[in-house]
């Protein structure tokens, strides 16, 4: 059996005058390396077949909420091979406005299966 990957990648859209947004992952997670340009990455300890992590970015952008949330679902399904939407809906994280995505991909012959979450600050 194939293991899988779960990832959530939490985007926050800053808009030109804000400030970066603020994160505190769950209790217990662990601290890693981040990728190129993201803020941060957290790791949940203990796994075995199912690894699970969590990559906080935070770009600047004038789009709107709407425009930042279509342009990243048109990103996702033209760069990732075997791209399959799951939820795609309009939801609130920490007082604000955001929108929730889910869905899975085959990266480097293995299923990823990940959730995003974006918000404009």
């Amino acid at each position: 059996m194939t293991g899988s990957i779960a990832s959530l990648a939490v985007f926050a859209a800053v808009a030109a005058q804000g400030d970066q947004p603020a994160f505190v992952p769950p209790a217990g997670w662990v601290a890693g390396r981040p990728p190129a340009h993201m803020l941060g990455l957290w790791v949940h300890p203990g796994d075995v077949d199912f690894h699970q992590n969590m990559v906080l970015g935070a770009q600047r952008t004038q789009l709107t909420a709407e425009q930042y949330d279509k342009q990243a679902l048109d990103g996702l399904s033209r760069q990732l091979s075997g791209f399959r939407l799951g939820a795609d809906e309009s939801t609130v994280t920490c007082g604000r406005p955001a929108h929730y995505m889910s869905y899975a991909a085959n990266v480097n012959g293995r299923e990823v299966l990940s959730e995003q979450m974006s918000t404009i600050n």
